[in-house]
């Protein structure tokens, strides 16, 4: 069987738009990568490399359902998709060549120079064919040679690409938050000069750790769903998300992470475009948060890059802004986040609790810098380390209680010998906690402060907090620590005969 056929156009001003369309080869990765999602495939493949004319060849090849007769002759179709929208503007190459295979079936279909003959007053036509055998076992692939872009850049040179992928397509899906199944894997491979590959499986998502650096903390809370009332009809909403520091979240260049940051708004489970500024208006604090927020009853864009009927009262769209701004206040007040009176978010990983756990971590390292400035001050003004007694011990003062300010000094120092002119310069007690200033003597000045903090009691919750960031660990005694926990610690000295 043989088949030639005209490409059917919807509109003369469609036809129109894609002649003078600025060339945009990322979004064609987007709808290859939604149709094999689609088609049910598990796996995808995507080859993208220069070709002798400078020009750009890319296949794809999927394990999913593949197409029939009449399916593959809607994907020659330029107007048609099964959501109504053009993807005439897809088919800018020199040649779409389309291997498929559904039930046993095989067809190749080829279509030459559609652009070609678009600005020819031509309508483009393409030909289909039964074959016996495409090497295929199952699904589609798809080639399409000398595609011509202004933006080589964005696909063979550092990471936009794969960011593009991971933030703009259904390979970036977050599916397998809500759904007991797993993410579509895409394995790329893009050749040029600098040669990379990479497989993405999924959004990626910041998870929970336990640093106590503001800026490297992460906690993923647990995902939640909720429904909004609006004009017409019910629709569902699905949440997840981390609060991070400035250094946890996933895209790393500082030159674009601001526009991968705040809340983003979903539809087919991966994101389309952020909301901090209608959910936070003038406030920074989204750049504290990745969240992505899914609802399948949002209306596209033509081009899925935006959402239609954002300014009407009641739509869809306004109604999740109006709840998002809600799911903000519970977050910054550190609370559960409650819809029409009833707590959605049900669990122990909440958002306001990660975003809790991050001020205080703050505000902490916010009071140890404090601490430090202190411990400088203080040895400006003891320059003189002529002034202090007890010169054959490391002390640069006479200690009220010397035999804990020794204690702490043979804590700190551990196994390694100290040098003879660093020494202790200052020691503050308060309640089972003791903060030690140490500084090093060049002869005339001190400088190298070092301020520790440590405590006299450790039990396991102490040790939990303190998570092996210590520089040493005075306690009287240890009898309250797991038998792992002690293991843990072969730098702490018991001093219960000491004292």
């Amino acid at each position: 069987m043989q088949k030639k056929e005209k490409c059917s156009i919807n509109t003369s001003s469609v036809l129109k738009q894609i002649i003078n369309e600025r060339d945009s080869p990322l979004s064609i990765f987007r709808e290859a990568i939604s149709n094999s999602f689609d088609a049910n495939a598990n796996k995808m493949e995507i080859l993208a490399k220069e070709d002798d004319e400078n020009q750009i060849d890319i296949i794809f090849k999927d394990d999913g359902d593949g197409m029939n007769l009449e399916e593959l002759e809607q994907f020659f179709n330029a107007g048609y998709t099964s959501k109504d929208e053009t993807k005439i503007g897809e088919k800018k190459k020199k040649k779409i060549q389309v291997k498929t295979k559904k039930e046993e079936k095989s067809f190749k279909g080829i279509l030459k120079n559609p652009v070609k003959d678009l600005k020819n007053g031509k309508i483009p036509q393409y030909e289909i064919k039964s074959v016996d055998d495409i090497n295929i076992s199952q699904g589609t692939e798809i080639i399409l040679k000398g595609l011509k872009t202004n933006n080589k850049r964005d696909i063979f040179w550092g990471n936009k690409f794969k960011n593009y992928l991971r933030w703009k397509t259904a390979a970036g899906s977050i599916r397998r938050f809500f759904e007991d199944e797993e993410d579509m894997e895409v394995q790329v491979e893009v050749s040029n000069n600098k040669n990379k590959s990479y497989t993405i499986k999924g959004h990626p998502l910041p998870e929970t750790n336990d640093v106590e650096d503001p800026d490297a903390f992460a906690y993923r809370f647990d995902p939640f769903e909720y429904e909004i009332e609006t004009s017409s009809g019910t629709s569902k909403i699905q949440v997840i998300g981390s609060i991070v520091g400035s250094e946890a979240h996933v895209v790393k260049d500082k030159r674009m992470k601001k526009k991968y940051k705040g809340f983003f708004l979903c539809k087919d489970y991966f994101p389309i475009r952020s909301v901090n500024e209608e959910v936070f208006g003038n406030s920074g604090e989204w750049q504290s948060m990745h969240v992505l927020i899914n609802c399948q009853d949002l209306e596209l864009t033509m081009g899925r890059e935006d959402f239609v009927n954002k300014n009407e009262e009641g739509s869809v769209f306004n109604r999740i802004i109006d709840s998002l701004k809600t799911f903000k206040n519970s977050i910054l007040n550190g609370e559960p986040f409650h819809w029409n009176t009833e707590m959605v978010e049900n669990t122990e990983c909440y958002a306001g609790k990660g975003y809790e756990l991050k001020q205080s971590i703050k505000h902490q390292n916010q009071n140890d810098k404090r601490e430090i400035q202190r411990a400088t001050k203080i040895i400006q003004k003891k320059k003189n380390i002529e002034q202090f007694e007890n010169q054959e011990f490391p002390f640069a003062f006479k200690p009220s209680n010397r035999l804990s300010t020794f204690s702490l000094f043979m804590t700190l120092l551990g196994k390694e010998l100290l040098p003879k002119d660093y020494k202790i310069f200052d020691v503050d007690e308060e309640g089972d906690k003791i903060s030690i200033l140490m500084a090093y003597s060049n002869g005339s000045e001190l400088t190298e402060p070092k301020y520790y903090t440590v405590y006299k009691n450790l039990n396991n919750d102490l040790l939990n907090k303190l998570n092996g960031g210590y520089q040493g660990v005075i306690c009287w005694d240890a009898n309250d620590l797991s038998v792992n926990s002690k293991s843990e610690l072969d730098d702490i000295i018991q001093l219960k005969n000491l004292v």
